[in-house]
């Protein structure tokens, strides 16, 4: 069961003044899509906590 918050600003009522403009549609269709709570994991992989990945993303870095 997913708990949702309402003041984020998918479920949000909307603004009359703002049913027009493209950039409020274009933030529901995008948070629609991509809800902000699962974008990002809430835990890390076993392996993040090694060194070597870690030696690894930095060698990577220093290339690009």
């Amino acid at each position: 069961m997913t708990i949702t918050d309402p003041t984020s600003p998918s479920q949000a009522t909307p603004d009359p003044a703002d049913s027009g403009s493209w950039t409020v549609a274009v933030r529901r269709r995008f948070f629609g899509a991509y809800p902000p709570d699962t974008l990002l994991p809430a835990r890390q992989p076993a392996y993040m906590s090694s060194w070597i990945y870690v030696f690894g993303v930095l060698t990577i870095a220093a290339l690009v």
